[in-house]
């Protein structure tokens, strides 16, 4: 899933509005670093998730003209590709 990054800014925002309002939680840096922070991990996870499906595309792209024959949805068996892999490293997506 794409993010643009004014929408990891708002997601960053809201994580932090979340985490200062709960009482178990203790903020002790500034905002500007714990967003800088939650925006890395983010970040860090979409490029996982792009990881995985490259990764998915090539195990299917040696099987795309078995695919195409068989008459099967590419798109299914790249998501339970995506979902095999992602698994397989213990992921989730």
């Amino acid at each position: 899933m794409r993010l643009k990054p004014e929408k990891i800014e708002k997601l960053a925002d809201l994580i932090y509005e979340a985490l200062a309002a709960n009482a178990d939680v203790t903020v002790e840096v500034p905002r500007e670093k714990v967003t800088h922070l939650i925006k890395q991990v983010i970040q860090e996870d979409m490029a996982a998730e792009d990881a995985i499906e490259e990764e998915a595309r090539k195990m299917l792209d040696v099987h795309k003209e078995e695919i195409t024959r068989k008459g099967a949805s590419y798109d299914k068996l790249l998501m339970k590709a995506k979902q095999q892999i992602a698994k397989d490293k213990k992921m989730v997506i």
